[in-house]
């Protein structure tokens, strides 16, 4: 996707709606989360969660293990949120998000490809190490260690949602997680799943996961060509049918969260938010939209 143009991409790191009243606690091996990718990130993610003056103190082992949800935006740009300025599109779920745990200010994608950057977003490598170059022709070799292998090591049970074809279990990002659903999963292949979708799923998951410490990855890929927003969105913002496609998404984080909630989760999991790359619009000499050599069949 956009293979153009590499935009500075989003990641938000946080306690789940930043809550927790306690450090959270990650049982898993430094170095493994080093490979994975994930190492950096848990610091400054810890330093979001204030302990509440009348907390009672409880051991990391009496709490157990933080869980863990990492969400991946397809083809999302930063400027093109609330959080990072954008003066009229509508994204409170995310906005909170940035606003009570962590923000980064630049994130740059390793690839302006799905597949690439997605591997090395589990993989914690850049492509011409992992070899998952470009999307449909490469996959992910089962000799790359993956942050999904690592959590399971640890005890997580790992659940991921993806809602694009080109991530589909056959290019090696379902190695480690106990279940993977991608666009094969109701039986029959489909091009890409919707985000209502995948929130739904994440919402069921979760509530089977709620008793066991957890790794829940989701994928949503409706910011993506062909922009086709569902209502309210395309009629809140008529001829910028991006913008929709972004609405909506953060609506679909904001059921995802929301279950966090209902399930008394969102003390103890951690959330990760990013994007897999961002977006032309027509900037850099790139056509509008994705850009040249953009479309993902």
């Amino acid at each position: 996707m956009n293979r153009g143009a590499q935009h500075h991409g989003i990641l938000h790191v946080h306690p789940a709606r930043a809550r927790c009243n306690r450090r959270p606690s990650l049982v898993v091996n430094a170095r493994r989360l080093r490979a994975a990718g994930l190492f950096l990130m848990l610091p400054a993610l810890m330093c979001g969660c204030r302990r509440s003056s009348e907390s009672v103190e409880t051991s990391d082992a009496e709490r157990g293990p933080a869980n863990v949800l990492l969400i991946s935006l397809d083809t999302t740009r930063a400027d093109h949120l609330g959080c990072y300025g954008h003066p009229k599109v509508k994204t409170p779920n995310l906005d909170r998000l940035a606003a009570e745990g962590v923000r980064f200010v630049e994130c740059v994608s390793p690839a302006p490809i799905t597949l690439p950057s997605h591997a090395s977003l589990l993989a914690g490598v850049y492509p011409f190490v992992h070899g998952a170059r470009d999307n449909s022709v490469f996959r992910l070799p089962e000799a790359q260690e993956t942050l999904a292998e690592a959590m399971k090591q640890a005890g997580y049970t790992t659940v991921a949602e993806v809602a694009a074809e080109v991530l589909d279990r056959q290019f090696g990002l379902a190695q480690g997680f106990d279940a993977y659903t991608d666009t094969r999963g109701g039986g029959s292949r489909v091009h890409e799943r919707s985000g209502a979708e995948v929130a739904a799923r994440a919402a069921a998951r979760l509530k089977g996961l709620k008793d066991r410490p957890f790794f829940l990855f989701l994928h949503f890929y409706d910011p993506h060509l062909p922009y086709k927003p569902p209502e309210p969105h395309a009629s809140a913002y008529p001829g910028e049918p991006y913008l929709g496609e972004i609405a909506a998404v953060d609506a679909y984080v904001g059921r995802v969260l929301d279950a966090l909630d209902e399930l008394g989760l969102a003390e103890r999991t951690l959330v990760v938010l990013t994007a897999d790359h961002g977006e032309g619009l027509g900037q850099h000499d790139e056509p509008s939209g994705a850009g040249a050599g953009s479309a993902e069949r």
